[in-house]
């Protein structure tokens, strides 16, 4: 369970050992039957490996993102195995067709679990992966329709969670988008509001287009970012007067 250099140390060994990948593809296949100390050799090497692009592929030729997630969501599965194995996700979660694969084999839904159930670092892990998920729309709609939004307001102050929620907002149905305009609210008003940015169009475009509510809610959102100098002048300079600001 190394971090840093003792990640790429073994990293390194195991393109050693592997070479050309020949025994990369039976990695997988040990992590399905193997006893615990074997499966979590197997997870822990696979996981130091996840982040170095040339074994990415390797890993997901060898039906990895499949068997990872199986294994993700084993009840009885050893937390230190469940810890690797959400990192190696996380780690292949970085490209487009492996944001779909993982999203069309159930990986939104495993990490909204993990995010509800896990350890604080699983929790941490699965924000960083769904951020990287939500990037293709289909997995923004399966979080929306998946019932993504009470779990993300139960973890509001995780700052990694803004792009799920600006996700929600942009696919979302009426009531989702009410629900996930109630969580930036409550962000906004953490230490999390400098990293906001990113919610300000958003925001204006609820406050033009959305029901009364949500233009209520997009009030308070831009009026609480707008105490922020660096974000008040964008505000402005996408049409909200600033009396508006004043309202929230």
């Amino acid at each position: 369970d190394g971090r840093g250099a003792a990640k790429e140390n073994a990293a390194g060994m195991l393109r050693n050992i592997f070479g050309a990948g020949e025994r990369m593809s039976t990695l997988p296949d040990v992590t399905t039957s193997e006893p615990f100390k074997s499966l979590y050799e197997a997870a822990s090497a696979l996981s130091a490996c996840a982040g170095h692009r040339d074994f990415q592929t390797l890993i997901v030729r060898a039906n990895g993102i499949r068997i990872c997630l199986v294994q993700i969501m084993k009840v009885d599965i050893n937390e230190c195995v469940r810890d690797h194995v959400a990192i190696i996700l996380r780690c292949l979660s970085g490209t487009e067709a492996n944001q779909r694969e993982i999203g069309s084999e159930g990986g939104v839904e495993a990490f909204l679990t993990l995010l509800e159930t896990g350890s604080t670092g699983q929790r941490e892990t699965s924000a960083a992966a769904l951020n990287w998920l939500m990037e293709v729309e289909d997995n923004r709609c399966i979080l929306a329709g998946d019932g993504g939004i009470p779990t993300l307001l139960k973890f509001i102050k995780t700052g990694t969670l803004l792009e799920p929620c600006l996700a929600v907002l942009d696919t979302g149905v009426d009531s989702q988008k009410t629900a996930a305009a109630h969580v930036l609210v409550a962000i906004a008003s953490t230490d999390k509001v400098d990293a906001m940015a990113k919610a300000i169009p958003i925001m204006v475009k609820l406050f033009y287009r959305g029901s009364t509510a949500q233009k209520r809610l997009a009030v308070d959102v831009l009026s609480k970012l707008g105490r922020r100098k660096q974000f008040k002048q964008i505000i402005l300079g996408s049409g909200i007067p600033e009396d508006v600001l004043a309202l929230g």
